[in-house]
């Protein structure tokens, strides 16, 4: 009954109020109060003017410059040392890998560009990077990322034909060594507890579940095509 008394007093109270104003109210401006203009506060730094049109052809450019990460000692690290001549603030990661893979050979999915320590994805442009107008010159480092790919490792004829070939020749099988290791190696996979402890130990290195029973999936179809070859 207290809520029923409190509920009634409420809607007591606001039938007394003044009557709300109709949505189609209409009052004088001229009635309206005297008020000072407002005036817009001004801004921390002065709007930036949108930049002229440039002719094609015109764009600033800039070289960039690109070294690898390492020694360099192989043939084909030392061909990452290079530089790309008047190339527009608007050139992407992108196009630079492709650029790499044209005067190298090397696959745009196997390289990483860093810009002060920091990776770069394809989408960036040099501009995006912080090169600005005027500026002659930007340093890349290239990084050539390794092949982990479990699949294209157990991948029959992955070595080529010239290394499978010295593989199979009777010189190199040292009197049956390389057969008794392979038995041997055959043996031990055999084993369910070499892939349970091979699971636990993907567990500890890849995050999702799903990756782990993808990578021992491969791992044991290369040993079913590997022992029945």
């Amino acid at each position: 009954m207290s809520e029923t008394a409190t509920a009634r007093q409420f809607l007591a109270t606001l039938d007394a109020q003044p009557v709300r104003i109709t949505s189609d109210h209409v009052e004088d401006p001229r009635q309206y109060p005297a008020r000072a203009a407002y005036i817009m506060p001004k801004m921390p730094r002065p709007m930036s003017k949108r930049p002229a049109a440039v002719a094609p052809g015109q764009e600033p450019c800039i070289d960039i410059r690109l070294s690898h990460v390492g020694s360099g000692t192989t043939s084909k690290e030392a061909s990452l040392d290079m530089t790309l001549s008047n190339q527009p603030l608007t050139t992407t990661i992108g196009d630079v890998k492709r650029a790499i893979q044209d005067q190298t050979g090397t696959a745009p999915a196997d390289i990483r560009l860093l810009y002060q320590k920091k990776p770069c994805t394809d989408g960036k442009t040099i501009q995006d990077l912080g090169a600005e107008r005027g500026q002659k010159e930007i340093e890349l480092r290239v990084m050539l990322a390794k092949r982990t790919s479990v699949e294209d490792a157990a991948r029959p004829g992955k070595l080529g034909p010239e290394k499978e070939a010295e593989g199979k020749e009777p010189g190199n099988n040292r009197g049956g060594e390389g057969d008794a290791a392979k038995a041997s190696a055959l043996g031990v996979l055999g084993k369910e507890d070499f892939w349970s402890r091979l699971g636990r130990f993907l567990s500890t290195t890849l995050p999702r579940e799903r990756e782990k029973e993808w990578v021992l999936s491969v791992f044991r179809k290369a040993w079913e095509r590997e022992r029945s070859s």
